[in-house]
């Protein structure tokens, strides 16, 4: 099911080759106005789990029990990044936070 979910052979697109990622730390950063993900702590990427994730949980997920503690995780280090760098909105001036 997750090899369904990837892509593990190069692809033309638009005259260009293109190809998954994968587990490689690479975001392509257009203007200041981009904003990286990525799902392994050990990255770059602006916003990143704040603790260490294993990275064969990428080709072998945890159980049901881990991948909530993930979602949460990650959940709350996005909520982080978007008050940190003040992309609450007009509307929205404060974000809670879930502890």
């Amino acid at each position: 099911m997750l090899r369904d979910a990837c892509c593990w052979h190069a692809l033309k697109l638009n005259g260009e080759w293109v190809m998954d990622g994968g587990i490689l730390d690479f975001q392509p950063v257009y203007d200041d106005k981009t904003v990286t993900v990525n799902p392994f702590y050990c990255t770059s990427a602006d916003i990143k789990p704040s603790v260490y994730v294993p990275m064969w949980w990428a080709l072998l997920p945890p159980g049901v029990h881990d991948v909530e503690w993930l979602f949460d995780l990650v959940y709350e280090d996005g909520l982080k990044w978007v008050v940190k760098n003040s992309h609450t909105g007009s509307k929205h001036k404060t974000v809670e936070i879930p502890t």
